[in-house]
């Protein structure tokens, strides 16, 4: 479902921008716990009170999406599936 996704928009993108865009699938899988865990991990630090799961709920996808990109620029887009 993913590949087929990002083939239709792909050929979207591509109407509206040209052809010289292409798109990257990158690998999402555990970044949510990475997140959790940093934010846990933070207020440790800060000897603050460690935040339930329903105060994470607006700051972990934010937080994710970072890690996702920190993964992405750290490797380069080399462990990314390139759709043409």
């Amino acid at each position: 479902i993913t590949r087929e996704f990002g083939q239709f928009l792909l050929q979207e993108v591509r109407k509206r921008c040209g052809t010289n865009i292409s798109i990257t699938l990158w690998d999402e899988r555990y970044t949510s716990k990475e997140a959790a865990s940093r934010i846990q991990a933070e207020a440790i630090a800060r000897k603050s009170r460690i935040p339930s799961a329903s105060d994470l709920e607006t700051e972990l996808d934010a937080d994710a999406a970072c890690i996702i990109l920190e993964d992405y620029y750290k490797e380069l887009g080399e462990d990314g599936e390139l759709i043409v």
